[in-house]
C-alpha cells in the first residue's frame, strides 16, 4: 500500500492520504520506518488511529482503497460502496464479487497495479460513485445477508 501510495503522489503530488485503524497513528515507530522508507512526504499523509466516525471519513475521500494480503469479506470496502465512494481492492477474500464491475480489484503484492488502479478512479470526477452504492443495494442489503445466513445454516443444519 505505501509503495503504491507513493507512486500515486509522486505523479499526482497533491494527493493525501488517510489511513485509519487500529496501531495507525504517527507514535508508531515501525509505520513511520516504512512511510520514511517508501518516501511520502509527511503532510501528505493522515494517520487518524481509531475512528468511531468512519461515515465522516467516507465523505471526504475520492477512492477508498483495501490492500489486504488475507482478508474474507471487506465491510471496511462495503461500507465505501455504500456511500457511493468508488474502491479500489486487492484479490483477496470477496473483493472481487463485492467490487465487480463498480470499481477495479487488482492482484495482491503489486502495488504498480495498485497505484494504476487509484490513479485511473481518483481522474474521474468527484461525484458520488452510483454503480458502487447500487451494487451495495441491490446485492448486499440486509434482507439478502439474512436469506444467505437462513440457508448456510439450513444447509448446515441438514448435512451435519
Amino acid at each position: 500500500m505505501l509503495r503504491a501510495v507513493a507512486e500515486v503522489i509522486r505523479r499526482r503530488p497533491r494527493t493525501n492520504l488517510l489511513m485509519c485503524g487500529d496501531g495507525i497513528e504517527t507514535s508508531n515507530r515501525q509505520l513511520r520506518t516504512l512511510i520514511d522508507l517508501v518516501g511520502i512526504d509527511e503532510s501528505a499523509l493522515h494517520l487518524l488511529g481509531v475512528r468511531p466516525d468512519v461515515e465522516r471519513l467516507m465523505a471526504a475521500v475520492d477512492v477508498a482503497v483495501s490492500s489486504s494480503v488475507h482478508e474474507g469479506w471487506s465491510n471496511a470496502i462495503a461500507e465505501a460502496m455504500a456511500c457511493g465512494v468508488p474502491c479500489v481492492a486487492t484479490t483477496t477474500g470477496d473483493a472481487t464479487e463485492l467490487i465487480r464491475g463498480s470499481g477495479m480489484v487488482v492482484p495482491t503484492r503489486d502495488p504498480r497495479a495498485l497505484a494504476e488502479a487509484i490513479l485511473s478512479l481518483a481522474s474521474r470526477t468527484s461525484v458520488p460513485d452510483a454503480a458502487a452504492r447500487r451494487r451495495i443495494v441491490d446485492h448486499f442489503d440486509m434482507a439478502s445477508a439474512a436469506a444467505t445466513y437462513a440457508t448456510v445454516i439450513r444447509d448446515t443444519s441438514v448435512s451435519g
